[in-house]
């Protein structure tokens, strides 16, 4: 484990490098990351992927159109 001061917060930031088969390490790091975070940072987070989500969806939706005008497959479908 190496634990390395963040100078843009001050607060410590711990990184823990695991191995694939050290499965149960990785849970029980899960579990207390989890237990330390309060109700109100848990929320935060919980928002923030739902934006991220929501972003990414709007952004497949503009890939496919792209898509779809770029191959042709209006022009193919109105053909059949």
């Amino acid at each position: 484990m190496h634990v390395m001061e963040n100078r843009g917060t001050g607060r410590d930031v711990t990184v823990r490098i695991f191995r694939p088969d050290e499965k149960t390490d990785i849970i029980k790091a899960d579990e207390e990351y989890w237990a330390r975070l309060t109700p109100a940072e848990r929320v935060e987070l919980a928002w923030q992927l739902s934006e991220e989500q929501w972003e990414l969806m709007e952004a497949g939706k503009k890939a496919k159109a792209r898509l779809k005008n770029i191959s042709g497959a209006e022009t193919f479908e109105k053909t059949k």
